[in-house]
């Protein structure tokens, strides 16, 4: 390897940005972890994974949530999160699901990580979805086309697109 290539490489390394995107039910906070430098967008998220919140107790959620910080932190220059606000809007979640999202949001204030809200009324634009195409369907289709990521849930989609938001990417033309 050339001096110039062993440059490059750190220089791609130094500016690497990995997103976490979140998104909570009522019995699971569901992650996707993007990342920024991935060449297109079907290997951009590079896993998926849920933490159970049923009967698990506050402190450690945000324990299990701080041990993701930490362990995927310490890999990356740059480290976002994107979390998928259910709480708002006219069909907002279970009381259950609120609770774990304000958890993910003191987990992250306790990291002093940037966090970022994403609502999923603006997902069918951010992912250019068709008439009457359900963004849910269209983050599956770019994400896990290939159905790479075996369980990619519901609540997975939303916490890739919260992190594709969260990025401030967005969809191309023709894809």
């Amino acid at each position: 390897m050339h001096c110039r290539d062993r440059v490059a490489k750190i220089e791609e390394r130094m500016t690497k940005t990995f997103i976490l995107g979140v998104s909570a039910t009522k019995h699971f906070i569901m992650y996707a972890m993007l990342d920024t430098a991935a060449s297109d967008l079907a290997t951009m998220v590079v896993k998926a994974d849920r933490l159970s919140i049923h009967k698990v107790r506050p402190t450690e959620l945000v324990s299990q949530l701080c041990g993701i910080f930490d362990s995927t932190r310490a890999e990356f220059d740059e480290f976002k999160v994107g979390i998928c606000q259910r709480s708002a809007g006219g069909y907002g979640s279970s009381t259950e699901a609120i609770k774990a999202e304000a958890l993910i949001e003191y987990a992250c204030d306790k990291h002093s990580l940037d966090y970022t809200m994403a609502h999923p009324n603006g997902f069918r634009v951010l992912l250019r979805c068709e008439s009457g195409q359900k963004w849910q369907i269209k983050a599956k289709e770019l994400f896990n086309g290939g159905g790479r990521i075996k369980y990619f849930t519901a609540g997975t989609d939303a916490a890739a697109v919260a992190a594709f938001k969260c990025a401030s990417l967005s969809v191309p033309d023709k894809i």
